[in-house]
C-alpha cells in the first residue's frame, strides 16, 4: 500500500467539532494484482469489459483518507493501522459496475457557517439546482438557529447535522426548534445515539444516524443494541463507505423500511469518485432505499486543485470518462510513499522522515 499526503484548507470551520486548521489528507493506492481467473474461448458467460469498465476497476485501485481526530480517528502517531484499515476494506468491496450502472446523481449543498451567509450566497444553491440543503449546526445553537430561519428555505428539503453535539436536554429543546422548518427531512446525530434518548427524540423529527464512530473503534450503544428485530430509534442511516460499512446491516435496515445516505467525510477527489460508484453500486441493490447522498464538499476548500476533475455541474454528477482519466494520470505523476503492516515505523516517522529526504 502506497500513500500520498495532502492538505486541505478549510474557509471557515466545517463542523460544531473543528476549526479552519488544514486538514491533513492521504491519496492510497494498492497495487497488489488481483487474481485473475481464466476463461475458455467458449465460455458463454465470458464478456469483455468495455474501456469505460475497465478504467473504473483500475480506479479502484486507488482511495482516500482524511484525517479527524475530533471525530475518534488516533492521533498521528497511532494512525497508520486505522488508515490501512480503511483502506484496505475499500479496496476489497466488491463492486459489480457496468458501464450502463453509472447514473447522474445529485448531491445536497453542504453549508457549514450559514450564519455568515448573504443574499447572493443562496442564490448559488438555486443556480446549482440543488435540491437538499446539509447543514451543520452545534457550535452556537441559539445563533445559528436565528440564522437559519432568515434564510429562505422552502424550495429545498433540509437537512440538519449537530455532530452529537448536545445533551439529551438541549437537543430536544433543540428539535421542538427545529421541527419549524418547512421540508425538514431529519435531524442527524441531536446527542450521542442511546436507546430511551433516541425513542424520545424520534417522535419530534426524523432522526438520521452516523455510522462513523463504529468504525474508531469505539462500542457505541447501537451496537450493543443491534440485532435484526431489535428497535431502531432512527429514521436514516449515513453511511461513510470510505470508513467501511456492514452489507448486512443494510440489508436489515431496508428491510425495517430505513433510508439509507451516503456521505463523503469532506475528502478529496478520489473520496468524491468513490462515493459517486459505491452509490451507482448500492442503488442497484437498494434502488428505492438510497436517498440523496452528500459529496459536494470541494467549495468549502479554498484550495481544493482537483475540482476541474470532478463530475459535478452545479448539483448535478455525471460519469465522464475523460476527466476521470486525467485524475489517474495525476495521481500517476505524483510522489508515493509504501506503508506495510509490519514496518514498526509510525506514520508520523515515515512523513518526517520522507520531508528529510526532500530537503
Amino acid at each position: 500500500m502506497w500513500i500520498h499526503k495532502y492538505l486541505l484548507q478549510p474557509v471557515d470551520s466545517l463542523n460544531s467539532r473543528s476549526i479552519n486548521d488544514p486538514r491533513l489528507g492521504f491519496f492510497i493506492k494498492d497495487l497488489v494484482e488481483e487474481k485473475k481467473t481464466s476463461r475458455g474461448p467458449s465460455d458463454p458467460n465470458s464478456v469483455e469489459p468495455s474501456p469505460v469498465e475497465t478504467l473504473i476497476k483500475n480506479f479502484r485501485s486507488f482511495s482516500d483518507f482524511i484525517h479527524w481526530p475530533e471525530l475518534g480517528d488516533p492521533a498521528l502517531p497511532e494512525l497508520k493501522d486505522f488508515l490501512m484499515k480503511a483502506a484496505d476494506g475499500d479496496f476489497k468491496y466488491p463492486f459489480h459496475l457496468n458501464e450502463t450502472d453509472l447514473t447522474p446523481v445529485k448531491s445536497n449543498a453542504l453549508v457549514s457557517r450559514y450564519d455568515k451567509m448573504l443574499g447572493h450566497e443562496m442564490e448559488i444553491f438555486q443556480d446549482g439546482k440543488f435540491d437538499v440543503l446539509k447543514f451543520k449546526m452545534g457550535r452556537d445553537f441559539k445563533t445559528e438557529h436565528k440564522a437559519l430561519m432568515g434564510l429562505n428555505l422552502k424550495s429545498y428539503l433540509v437537512r440538519i447535522d449537530l455532530n452529537s453535539s448536545l445533551n439529551f436536554k438541549e437537543s430536544k429543546e433543540a428539535l421542538d426548534m427545529l421541527k419549524k422548518i418547512p421540508n425538514l427531512e431529519y435531524v442527524e446525530d441531536p446527542t450521542e445515539y442511546g436507546h430511551y434518548h433516541w425513542s424520545e427524540l424520534e417522535k419530534i423529527v426524523p432522526l438520521a444516524l452516523d455510522n462513523y464512530a463504529e468504525f474508531t473503534g469505539r462500542e457505541t450503544e447501537y451496537q450493543k443494541e443491534s440485532g435484526a428485530n431489535k428497535p431502531k430509534h432512527f429514521q436514516y442511516r449515513i453511511v461513510k463507505p470510505l470508513r467501511g460499512f456492514s452489507l448486512p446491516e443494510l440489508i436489515q435496515l431496508t428491510i425495517q423500511k430505513k433510508k439509507l445516505v451516503l456521505t463523503n467525510m469532506m475528502d478529496n477527489a478520489v473520496g468524491a469518485w468513490k462515493i459517486y460508484f459505491y452509490y451507482c453500486e448500492l442503488k442497484k441493490q437498494f434502488p428505492y432505499h438510497l436517498m440523496t447522498p452528500g459529496f459536494h464538499t470541494h467549495t468549502l476548500f479554498s484550495n481544493y486543485e482537483y475540482a476541474s476533475l470532478l463530475g459535478f455541474n452545479g448539483a448535478l454528477w455525471t460519469f465522464q470518462k475523460g476527466k476521470l482519466q486525467k485524475l489517474m494520470d495525476t495521481l500517476d505523476k505524483l510522489t508515493w510513499l509504501k506503508l506495510n503492516y509490519t514496518d514498526t515505523k509510525s506514520l508520523e516517522l515515515i512523513l518526517s522522515d520522507a520531508e528529510k529526504e526532500l530537503r
